[in-house]
């Protein structure tokens, strides 16, 4: 899975709607099958969304950027 650096802000997701303001990693495949059909997936930290706006609007998620941190390098995204 490829991935952008996008500065995080120090917010962490804790009330309700935190996890919208912003993008989340996912499976590539996840995602693919979203677009196309329309479904939702589940981002690495646990948020369930069905993706429709633009992700590099947003900052990364810090949790799901420290889980993607921990993962091996050339691990898939579980």
């Amino acid at each position: 899975m490829s991935a952008a650096t996008v500065e995080a802000p120090t917010l962490t997701p804790s009330a309700p709607g935190d996890h919208d303001r912003f993008s989340h990693f996912a499976r590539a495949d996840q995602i693919a099958d979203a677009l196309v059909f329309g479904l939702a997936i589940e981002a690495l930290c646990g948020k369930k969304w069905v993706p429709t706006a633009d992700p590099s609007r947003f900052p990364v998620c810090p949790a799901c950027q420290e889980l993607y941190d921990a993962m091996d390098p050339g691990t898939e995204v579980p």
